[in-house]
């Protein structure tokens, strides 16, 4: 039988009525703001380091021992870097287990599991790992140990409301290698800090949102008894309805660029997505927590500007333009006299229907542009195929200027140091052809290149070979 794991005790000898110890270090979470809030993956990554772990070793040896599944109790920390910042069951244990392990309780502000009964799931959390260089720049200006902001972590966050710049995203190493470097802010390349990074300036709608999502983790956090109840986004719903459309939600569903159906679905109470309520506040110009808390504020239409913010793509059934195969037949051959239509694919666009329509309608016209469409991308395949010849054949007679055997090794290294192209498995080819399109008995008889001739079954064997490859050539 296993010992049970002891989180909190006194040391031996201790009066009785002294606190009893944490079974880690009670280390402070950073931030203030919702600007600031640390990510609660960050705190962990911190934490392992003032114990001399990896995180991966912390995670399953004093972690996972904590959660109640027996299922989970083995980490993939590479995927619980992400889900513990989330607001689903996986990151409310590892508040749990961190927070028993600490002794400290506001672990959860690192999360966002206050908004676990307001906005759905889906597109809550980014799946790459960002930063704003200037952050970490302030960070090492007042002596603070770099860490990474709860901010930088969700899906619709792309840029530092604080400095105006665009998050980038942390540098991976090409081939996977033992991991070393897991503090925050510092390159797993080669452990460089992150703060003399590169920055680009943001749009203003990428900074007006990343306002947005900061002003509504500060609201969170400052005021939660206000988020203790179940979201009410379908008052504001028809509050905006009421107020921006004249009652007509299809009119409303026009204006934020999404289908009729999802307002419809906001009405009846549905959670909506964080990239949404952002949009929603952005057109409507209020705040989330209105829309969460259902406040019938002052509202007013806001379009976006010539840049534009990112929409979130919403795919919908679109509506049939053409009824009969005779008018289908009949546009398709007008475009098809102009020349604007290579393939299927061209076509939909052009005609604004569908492949099924296509296909139903005018089959033997989408057959033909269909074979189009191969004949077009097989002729752009052997120009690329012709071009990289070329190149190949280029460096191969720049080897035999040199008196040395061109070699698929040298031609190819010589290959990647004029063009930069790397050597692949389909170059085995380009050299068969090479070697067949070169003077074979001046290359093998040159008097400064010591070997055997070549015989004549070898030739004939590189003739064969060129004729499969590329028929007709030879």
């Amino acid at each position: 039988m296993k010992t049970p794991i002891t989180l909190v005790s006194t040391p031996g000898g201790w009066p009785d009525d002294s606190p009893a110890r944490s079974a880690c270090f009670g280390l402070p979470p950073q931030g203030e703001s919702g600007e600031s809030y640390e990510s609660l993956a960050s705190y962990f990554r911190r934490l392992s380091a003032y114990h001399g772990l990896f995180p991966r070793v912390f995670a399953n040896r004093a972690v996972g021992p904590l959660f109640h599944d027996q299922e989970v109790r083995t980490l993939d920390f590479a995927r619980d870097t992400f889900t513990m910042n989330g607001a689903g069951a996986r990151a409310a244990m590892w508040v749990n287990a961190l927070e028993k392990l600490t002794m400290r309780s506001d672990l959860a502000s690192g999360t966002l599991l206050p908004l676990r009964t307001h906005v759905s799931l889906e597109k809550l959390l980014s799946q790459r790992e960002c930063f704003c260089p200037s952050c970490y720049s302030d960070d090492e200006s007042v002596g603070r140990q770099k860490y990474n902001r709860l901010l930088w972590s969700i899906h619709c966050v792309e840029a530092c409301p604080l400095h105006n710049t665009l998050l980038e995203t942390v540098p991976e190493r090409s081939k996977p290698k033992r991991y070393t470097f897991w503090l925050p802010g510092l390159s797993r390349i080669d452990g460089s800090s992150l703060a003399n990074h590169e920055t680009r300036k943001a749009r203003k709608e990428q900074v007006r949102s990343a306002h947005l999502v900061a002003q509504l983790l500060d609201e969170i956090h400052q005021f939660p008894e206000a988020f203790s109840n179940c979201s009410r986004i379908g008052e504001f719903m028809q509050h905006a309805v009421n107020t921006l459309c004249d009652g007509s939600g299809r009119r409303l569903a026009r204006y934020l660029g999404v289908y009729h159906g999802r307002v419809d679905s906001w009405l009846s109470g549905q959670r909506a997505s964080l990239p949404i309520l952002t949009i929603i506040a952005n057109r409507c110009d209020c705040k989330i927590s209105d829309i969460l808390l259902g406040k019938n504020v002052k509202l007013r239409k806001k379009y976006a500007s010539a840049d534009g913010y990112n929409k979130v793509v919403q795919r919908h059934r679109r509506a049939p333009r053409f009824k009969t195969s005779d008018a289908l037949v009949a546009a398709l051959e007008g475009l098809d006299k102009l020349g604007l239509v290579s393939n299927l694919s061209q076509a939909s666009r052009l005609l604004n229907t569908g492949y099924c329509s296509l296909r139903r309608l005018a089959p033997g016209f989408a057959a033909l542009l269909v074979r189009r469409g191969q004949e077009a991308r097989h002729r752009e395949k052997l120009a690329r195929d012709e071009k990289l010849f070329n190149e190949y054949w280029k460096c191969f007679q720049d080897v035999l200027s040199e008196n040395a055997r061109p070699t698929r090794e040298r031609v190819e290294a010589r290959l990647f140091q004029q063009s930069g192209i790397k050597p692949v498995f389909g170059f085995n080819k380009l050299h068969t052809k090479a070697l067949a399109l070169a003077d074979l008995s001046s290359v093998r008889h040159n008097e400064n290149v010591q070997e055997k001739p070549c015989s004549s079954k070898v030739v004939v064997s590189y003739l064969g070979k060129v004729q499969m490859s590329y028929p007709g050539y030879l």
